[in-house]
């Protein structure tokens, strides 16, 4: 099966999570006007990338206000939508990637293995897991930013 996949670009500004999701959802709604079916977003598109102690605020869980954003247009549009969070899980920190789609059993979650130096002091890295995805529209693979850089991470999308 052929699918359209749309990689958005984006200005995110830090710390400023309704800005960005403003201009998120204007790229994704040109992405369906061109009849993209899997659209990704880039790694915290959402937050910002700034590596200060403002980012603790921009956290969230799993199922929280990004994710559920992101289910609502997969809904209405029947598309496939990733991008990276910054997840709050337990108290710990992770750079997640959530792939969201239509239906109820359509989330697949993978977290960044290994932080690069600095981004170790923010949040931690899960070590090995899942990053190959079957999803009702094709397999996809996940690779997060340093983690292309390991063997075993590229190996696992062979």
């Amino acid at each position: 099966m052929k699918i359209k996949v749309a990689a958005v670009q984006m200005n995110s500004l830090n710390n400023d999570y309704d800005g960005n999701l403003s201009r998120a959802e204007g790229h994704i709604k040109d992405a369906i006007s061109k009849e993209a079916k899997l659209i990704l977003l880039p790694e915290f598109a959402l937050v910002g990338y700034e590596f200060t102690d403002s980012i603790w605020k921009m956290a969230e869980p799993l199922e929280g206000r990004t994710y559920t954003w992101m289910k609502g247009l997969c809904g209405r549009h029947n598309v496939y939508i990733g991008t990276c969070i910054l997840e709050n899980y337990e108290g710990d920190f992770y750079d997640t990637f959530i792939l969201v789609g239509p239906g109820e059993d359509a989330l697949w979650v993978h977290r960044k293995i290994e932080p690069a130096s600095y981004e170790a002091f923010f949040f931690k890295g899960a070590g090995m897991n899942a990053n190959v995805f079957d999803t009702p529209i094709a397999r996809i693979g996940v690779v997060i930013c340093l983690d292309a850089t390991k063997t075993r991470t590229v190996s696992s999308l062979v």
